[in-house]
């Protein structure tokens, strides 16, 4: 029962995530507040290992 319980949620993952959003500075602070987790996105245009 463990297992299938386990393989719902890797399954059910893909709908819990959301679109990226543009930096903003307010919504990063509220987030904090909540205390969810933040996934920051950094890379650099220019960088060939963030092209990779």
């Amino acid at each position: 029962m463990l297992v299938l319980t386990g393989i719902a949620l890797v399954a059910a993952a893909p709908a819990l995530a959301r679109d990226p959003v543009k930096w903003d500075e307010a919504a990063f602070e509220a987030a904090k507040a909540a205390g969810k987790p933040i996934l920051l996105e950094i890379h650099a245009v220019w960088c060939p290992t963030c092209k990779a």
